[in-house]
């Protein structure tokens, strides 16, 4: 009886946690600028996720080999030739004079253009090729898989939720096909880096019916990203900072691999 009552205690904990992400959503995105281009066939999706507090923080949309992230389309994912990898190097001043920016895809962590505090301090990494670019930074971008790698920010900075549903903003995706994914997060409870939580297996509508219950006994259990390479504030300039992102720990209130979140797809 004990151990059952123990069972359910920590049962209750794991999913009072989970609620920290409330939902996501995919939303089509409208070009705001009249000199944008919007490629015909293709639609521009934004993937918001939903938080529970206003001060909660998403530090870090992350890939590991038993939890890889996956972004995807059935066809390719549409990039401008000058755009970029991520939303927080977009320069919205450029719009009027090429006009297929707006609509590039892009990943981010709250941030859309570099006019935005703390645009200099979200960067990417990968130990494993070069992923992000080939999905990001060439014509016809291939779908994602990162299996060791992630999209960070500096915590200092990190943006939190806007509006009545507390929106993260994590990408925007311009394609002719069907968007897919499969998303990790790592959140800081109210800002907190002492209550950190990891979402993983995180899918959308489309792959709803195939989530499963995953379980990662890897080396991701016990370290961490040390040494991260970002963007500094000077233009065309580099800084190498340290500063620690715990990863997919096995201690299961602090990973919520197993929620069903609310995917939504809105017109």
């Amino acid at each position: 009886m004990k151990k059952a009552l123990a069972l359910l205690a920590a049962l209750a904990s794991v999913f009072a946690m989970n609620a920290q992400l409330v939902s996501v959503d995919v939303v089509p995105y409208e070009l705001t600028d009249p000199a944008s281009i919007q490629t015909e066939g293709t639609t521009t999706y934004r993937v918001y996720a939903n938080m529970l507090n206003p001060t909660d923080e998403i530090i870090a949309l992350f890939g590991i080999e038993c939890s890889p992230l996956e972004i995807s389309t059935s066809t390719a994912f549409y990039n401008a030739s000058i755009g970029s990898v991520l939303g927080s190097d977009v320069n919205p001043s450029l719009f009027g004079i090429f006009p297929e920016i707006e609509a590039d895809s892009w990943l981010t962590l709250g941030i859309d253009n570099l006019n935005t505090d703390g645009a200099s301090q979200i960067g990417y990494i990968s130990s494993i090729g070069n992923p992000f670019d080939d999905s990001f930074s060439v014509e016809n971008g291939v779908p994602l898989l990162v299996e060791d790698g992630a999209v960070y920010i500096n915590p200092e900075v990190a943006v939190t939720g806007i509006g009545p549903q507390n929106s993260i903003l994590l990408g925007q995706f311009t394609t002719d096909g069907t968007l897919t994914f499969k998303l990790n997060l790592q959140v800081f409870i109210e800002g907190d880096n002492e209550q950190a939580i990891n979402y993983r297996g995180i899918l959308s509508a489309y792959q709803m019916a195939l989530m499963l219950m995953e379980v990662c006994w890897d080396s991701y259990s016990t370290t961490h990203f040390a040494m991260i390479l970002w963007r500094a504030i000077m233009p065309k300039m580099w800084t190498l900072r340290m500063w620690t992102i715990p990863l997919a720990t096995l201690n299961p209130a602090m990973d919520a691999q197993t929620q069903p979140f609310a995917i939504t797809k809105k017109d």
